[in-house]
């Protein structure tokens, strides 16, 4: 048809018609070049335009808000448009006057505000830090992209600006100022005088007969402690120690090391560009190549990152997202980090939450001491694991015969250790087994006493058990005047 068009232009009249269907196209192409693609406008704000998409959006918030509070037990028709069109507009209109008057202002919420407003969201958060994956399965789940949500919540913080600077404001009449600054530099002044006791002492004489009474009035006062004998059996896992050959030591050594390389953790950053509704795979590809093009080219990649990535809880830091000791990341982001020397940067990863630059900053390995430095810890380590089967048989042995026998002498025959003795040991004392209650508190039962019984075997460490016979007993007694004659 175009050919069969162009085959006619001839003559005069042609030329006429065709300029008079080019006039109103040229006319249309002027008016959509200054005014865009319009959209029906459902108010006007201080000459701004509210288009029925953003009524929509307003509407599609006051529904999912809805929703929200009510869950199950909404009736419909509260969601009904025709309902909700009109607080939707009233709420965009208000939101729109404070914009323009925060914006008269000169009032911004840069990038950083923004960024660390929303990593310090709980909801975003995995183990206190901030979780690029959370985020976008949060948002995901109300119907939000990234970078909706990101232009919400930085016109909500641009509005708050606005209202905490006006509630925040307050003004002082000179006659408040002046009693502020009166009560401020007020000043007291006193004088004091110290009477000690020490100079009125020697005016004071006690009578001895006085004395004689307190003390016959008060005798709980001057009560000695309790007194106990005992005798005791301990078993320490260190008792069943045996030498061990250096050639174990020597290997057991080797593994700690190998295991401690196996720990070594890594320090990643990284530029992050998300693929999404905003931004198509292959704008995000051209974007990351562009990135790491500059890279190529010496940019400082911490400085990229602050501008470019779109991690909003690493962003501020560079990129910095701390040491993974290898399954903090998804699997391909670790082997490419893994892959690295420090301070290189790897080719374009892609994981769940979009395109990713990767650099490794430190390695971070455990420091493993000299053999010589570890030689007695190695040594005592596998003594106890040698040890401790000999040693826990030994406890339940030691349980078994001390359960019905009249002493522990015998049973510390059996066991081919010594039963020894605690000599009058007061209750106020601790030291010794007397340092660890449960043992004390046996020493001192009138129960056990009385029985004549042998007290459970007590652990009083993993690798300390103990077992006490009450041997004798000395009841409180009060103390002679002459002991106390002073104090009273």
């Amino acid at each position: 048809m175009l050919q069969n068009i162009r085959d006619n232009i001839q003559g005069t009249m042609a030329k006429i018609i065709i300029a008079m269907m080019l006039v109103p196209f040229a006319l249309y192409g002027i008016d959509f070049f200054f005014t865009g693609d319009s959209q029906p406008t459902v108010a006007t704000v201080n000459g701004k335009k509210l288009t029925e998409p953003e009524l929509q959006r307003a509407i599609a918030l006051q529904r999912r808000q809805l929703m929200s509070m009510m869950g199950d037990a909404i009736d419909p028709g509260m969601l009904d448009e025709r309902i909700l069109r009109k607080p939707a507009l009233d709420a965009l209109v208000k939101q729109q006057v404070l914009i323009q008057d925060a914006e008269r202002l000169g009032l911004q919420v840069s990038r950083g505000q923004l960024n660390r407003t929303i990593a310090s969201m709980p909801a975003f958060q995995e183990d206190g830090r901030f979780s690029q994956a959370r985020f976008e399965q949060v948002l995901r789940a109300q119907g939000f992209d990234a970078a909706l949500f990101r232009e919400l919540l930085g016109t909500e913080m641009l509005i708050e600006q606005l209202s905490a600077g006006i509630s925040g404001s307050s003004f002082l009449t000179p006659l408040q100022k002046q009693r502020v600054v009166a009560l401020g530099d007020q000043k007291r002044s006193y004088h004091y005088i110290r009477i000690p006791v020490e100079g009125f002492l020697d005016k004071v004489s006690i009578d001895q007969s006085a004395i004689e009474a307190y003390y016959a009035a008060n005798p709980q006062r001057f009560l000695t402690d309790e007194e106990v004998k005992l005798s005791y059996i301990e078993l320490r896992e260190a008792q069943f120690y045996e030498p061990v050959d250096e050639t174990v030591l020597r290997d057991e050594y080797e593994r700690e090391v190998a295991a401690a390389q196996a720990l070594a953790e890594r320090q990643a950053a990284h530029i992050l560009i998300e693929i999404g509704d905003q931004r198509s795979r292959e704008e995000a590809e051209a974007a990351i190549a562009d990135l790491k093009r500059q890279l190529g080219a010496g940019a400082d990649f911490a400085e990229l990152a602050k501008k470019h990535s779109e991690d909003i809880g690493s962003a501020e830091q560079g990129g910095d997202l701390g040491f993974t000791a290898g399954d903090t990341f998804p699997d391909d982001f670790e082997r490419a980090l893994a892959r690295l020397e420090v301070g290189g940067v790897s080719d374009v990863v892609e994981t769940d939450a979009g395109l990713h630059l990767v650099k490794l900053l430190d390695i971070r390995a455990p420091q493993v001491a000299s053999f010589e430095q570890q030689r007695q810890i190695i040594e005592q380590r596998v003594q106890s694991q040698r040890a401790r089967p000999k040693f826990v048989s030994a406890v339940e042995q030691l349980r078994d015969l001390v359960f019905n026998a009249p002493d522990l002498t015998s049973p510390a025959a059996e066991l081919g250790v010594d039963a020894q003795q605690i000599d009058w040991a007061a209750r106020s004392d601790s030291s010794g087994l007397l340092a660890f209650p449960a043992v004390k508190q046996a020493a001192f039962d009138a129960e056990l006493r009385e029985s004549g019984h042998n007290s459970e075997v007590f652990e009083l460490a993993p690798d300390h058990y103990a077992v006490i016979r009450i041997e004798g007993y000395r009841p409180p007694a009060t103390k002679p005047l002459d002991q106390v004659r002073d104090l009273i």
